[in-house]
């Protein structure tokens, strides 16, 4: 599968250009603000790359928290990232104490053939998943699990928080029972002013009366972090002047999703944490709704010091 490039050879700046594409922004908007960046893109890879590679603590910390034993690892063979994340899944449960007995890092994209994972899943006797794959895959593999008598203690999630999973059917309700999934921000069942906020926007502005999904709050904190960096440069900047200013933001909380935790964007904070301070938001889904999972809201680790290829 082919990947979009707008900055030739450098995937962590094409996959930012594809998510704002698939968010809903037009190509002429996003040439307008990225054309300045491309002569730097093309300088070499971009330091964030790096960041696939590293390790951290984190998911290691989550499956001791919730009494997992043996976690089973799954990613795509592409992109890069669902490869590198599962293969750095294993090595967090791997420094939490936990066995890893299995690891499949190379499963055909979007692929619903889970089969033959499942039975291994169930022949390494494997209690938890760490899955970065699209919902349709992880959904197909919980079910034969399921059919393979397999109940996961802890089946954790990198996507499906957000009403698309509300309003599902009753198929993909039933694979999600029980099911983690990872937040990069406060989700709304913390109710605190920032969530508050946000549902309060999404239900005026875009008719998202329930929990919204992660395309809905990456477009909610991009207007946030845009009018942070119009609020300093003045009006009217020239693209160059607004990348730069946002270059120069060395604490920022997305509209204070990130609760007290912060990222920065100058280029001598690159690489040091992954998110906000290492931070995870952990919820369970239960029932019809999403739930918070105590000592959870967040969950900051710290990186390792091994890296994956």
């Amino acid at each position: 599968m082919s990947m979009f490039e707008y900055f030739p050879g450098n995937y962590v700046w094409n996959l930012s250009v594809i998510i704002a594409l698939e968010s809903g922004a037009k190509i002429g908007e996003i040439d307008e603000m990225c054309r300045p960046l491309r002569d730097a893109a093309g300088k070499g890879t971009d330091v964030g790359t790096g960041d696939f590679h590293k390790v951290n603590s984190g998911l290691g910390d989550f499956l001791k928290l919730v009494g997992a034993k043996n976690l089973a690892a799954m990613g795509y063979s592409v992109p890069p990232s669902t490869n590198l994340t599962a293969k750095a899944s294993a090595v967090s449960a791997e420094n939490a104490g936990l066995q890893v007995g299995y690891k499949n890092s190379e499963f055909p994209l979007g692929s619903t053939n889970v089969g033959p994972s499942a039975i291994a899943i169930k022949n390494a006797g494997s209690d938890a998943l760490s899955a970065a794959m699209l919902q349709n895959t992880v959904f197909a593999l919980i079910t034969a699990l399921h059919q393979n008598g397999v109940q996961l203690k802890a089946p954790v999630l990198a996507t499906g928080y957000g009403h698309e999973l509300l309003t599902a059917g009753a198929g993909e309700k039933q694979a999600a029972q029980g099911a983690y999934f990872t937040m990069s921000y406060e989700p709304v069942e913390m109710h605190t002013a920032a969530t508050k906020q946000l549902a309060s926007t999404m239900s005026t502005y875009a008719e998202v009366n329930n929990d919204p999904d992660l395309n809905e709050y990456l477009g909610y904190v991009s207007v946030d972090l845009f009018k942070t960096a119009l609020k300093q440069t003045g009006s009217n900047p020239s693209s160059e002047q607004l990348v730069n200013t946002m270059l120069g933001i060395r604490s920022y909380n997305a509209a204070g999703l990130f609760g007290n935790h912060s990222i920065g964007f100058a280029m001598d904070q690159r690489g040091i944490y992954q998110g906000a301070d290492n931070c995870i938001w952990y919820v369970q889904f239960s029932g019809d709704s999403f739930h918070l999972v105590q000592g959870a809201t967040p969950l900051c680790g710290k990186n390792l010091p091994q890296t994956v290829n």
